[in-house]
């Protein structure tokens, strides 16, 4: 799972990636990252992630094995009980999050995905761009990939729960952060130490989400305003902006 997250990122930036005849991955930069003559070539990654032959626990269950071999089953227990995900509680109820919290959680975290640091786009703006264009910038209600524009999973906010409520995790303000759409449907019910992602800091520029265009345009599209959705969405950021989000941060 953390290999195809990586993958995932890779493709994103127009990272060609293909097997090798030996078996390894072979990694290409795309058209748009190429350097100029007489450059060194770097993929254009830039956030931490764990190297590919680290992204598994298959060692770490050798090592169990090892010790019980040898004899010493008190410290293979220990090992074992350091391996991520050894104890999963009974889910709970899962409830939609309020969308004030929701913002705020946006805004703590400058609207960007808090796993792989691309900067994400407040989802109402995707959606009234997407009822203004419909042919160019297609949406479902269902967000049925094939009928719907890839941006929806590749750009759009989303709320996160790092330790999901599969788990026992809250929607408290502490335990949500900000992920792009394309991580927060690998992550699911996963924790982050199960994958071995590495929860980014939140950055220290101005990115928005593009949330006050959004307001501007909703102006400009009063029939796509007088929805419940973009209404709720528009007071729900009407009441944010310009107030101070309470700095509580996982």
């Amino acid at each position: 799972m953390a290999r195809r997250h990586f993958l995932a990122r890779l493709i994103a930036r127009q990272v060609r990636v293909q097997a090798a005849p030996n078996g390894l991955l072979q990694i290409e930069a795309g058209p748009q990252c190429k350097p100029s003559e007489g450059e060194v070539e770097f993929l254009p990654v830039k956030e931490p992630m764990a190297p590919l032959n680290d992204a598994d626990f298959a060692g770490d269950f050798a090592g169990v094995v090892e010790l019980v071999i040898r004899g010493e089953r008190t410290e293979a227990a220990r090992k074992l009980q350091l391996i991520p995900g050894s104890f999963v509680p009974l889910a709970q109820g899962r409830s939609a999050i309020p969308l004030d919290l929701q913002v705020s959680v946006f805004r703590r975290d400058g609207f960007t995905c808090r796993y792989c640091g691309r900067r994400t786009v407040f989802c109402p703006l995707l959606r009234l761009i997407a009822s203004i264009f419909p042919r160019e910038f297609p949406y479902h209600a269902h967000w049925k990939m094939t009928d719907c524009h890839i941006a929806f999973w590749r750009d759009a906010s989303s709320c996160d729960h790092l330790i999901p409520v599969a788990r026992g995790g809250s929607s408290d303000l502490a335990n949500l952060v900000t992920a792009c759409y394309m991580c927060n449907s690998i992550k699911q019910n996963w924790l982050k130490e199960e994958l071995r992602w590495m929860l980014l800091p939140a950055p220290s520029d101005s990115w928005d989400g593009l949330a006050l265009l959004y307001l501007e345009l909703l102006n400009l599209a009063p029939e796509q305003g007088r929805s419940a959705y973009h209404r709720n969405w528009r007071n729900a950021l009407g009441r944010s902006v310009g107030m101070t989000t309470r700095a509580i941060h996982p």
